[in-house]
């Protein structure tokens, strides 16, 4: 998965966040931290879900 495509599934994931008035804090509560979905929207990292998604 190349860094652009990275970059757009965070911005995706931030506007669809968002769009369901959730806090990251929120979002994250028992799944992951909440600096990994901060990472990802801001393409820093990817999530391991989103590498299987595209296979």
């Amino acid at each position: 998965m190349d860094k652009n495509t990275v970059n757009q599934a965070g911005i995706v994931f931030q506007k669809l966040r968002k769009q369901r008035h959730l806090s990251t804090k929120k979002l994250a509560k028992g799944i992951l931290s909440v600096s990994s979905v901060n990472k990802f929207e801001t393409g820093k990292t990817k999530l391991s879900f989103l590498s299987s998604a595209l296979f």
